[in-house]
């Protein structure tokens, strides 16, 4: 499943919850938010066991917060990588159907660094955002007074999450009216902010050099 912020995703997983035809069907969501994560079959094992079975419900697992371990740039991360490699044995060690929600990006890094797990959908289904959703997570960004060293690391990734789905709408806005710069130049900005404070340098100057290039389309 395919979508960018986590308050729409949150959204669509409620309403899949209370329609009709899912009333038979056991939705039990796994989160693994780790960027360190190597291998999410056996990080999936470890949890089985912590689910209660619902009497007469067809269990499906919700898999969340893999965006982290797949990251933005650069070859194929390890998640990736053993992801790929150890598809056919899912079938038999995890026998529950599976939704993977992810934002956009990471979709198409699983579609190109684990082509194989990537065979292995059934389908893929694309949510466009709420009109708000952006309007609600601005001020939580852009608009905040707080310090970005004042955060700890667990708060300073979730800003960088939610920085990321902000400059990936802005980015798919750029043909249209609704597409303003300023505001994309401040996404970048924070974005290299919070890059540089978590110590990675060649993030934070590719986000800052692209930021300074809209700067001179003003």
């Amino acid at each position: 499943m395919s979508v960018n912020f986590t308050q729409d995703r949150d959204t669509v997983l409620e309403a899949l919850k209370q329609h009709l035809r899912c009333q038979e069907v056991q939705f039990a969501t796994l989160h693994f938010p780790d960027p360190e994560l190597r291998f999410l079959r056996d990080a999936i094992l470890e949890k089985l066991p912590t689910i209660q079975p619902e009497a007469n419900k067809k269990l499906v697992l919700v898999i969340t917060g893999l965006e982290y371990s797949i990251g933005m740039i650069g070859d194929a991360p390890p998640a990736l990588q053993d992801l790929n490699y150890v598809r056919d044995s899912f079938t038999a060690s995890v026998p529950h159907p599976m939704l993977i929600c992810l934002p956009d990006w990471s979709l198409t890094r699983l579609a190109r660094h684990a082509p194989d797990f990537w065979e292995w959908r059934l389908a893929v289904f694309r949510f466009e955002h709420l009109s708000t959703t952006a309007d609600s997570v601005k001020p939580e960004t852009l608009e905040s007074n707080r310090i970005v060293g004042s955060l700890d690391l667990p708060e300073q990734q979730a800003q960088i999450d939610l920085l990321l789905r902000l400059l990936m709408e802005y980015d798919e806005a750029k043909p249209s009216d609704s597409y303003n710069c300023t505001i994309h130049v401040d996404i970048l900005d924070r974005l290299g902010e919070f890059y540089s404070r978590q110590g990675e340098t060649e993030q934070a100057e590719n986000v800052l050099t692209l930021a300074a290039t809209s700067i001179g389309t003003l």
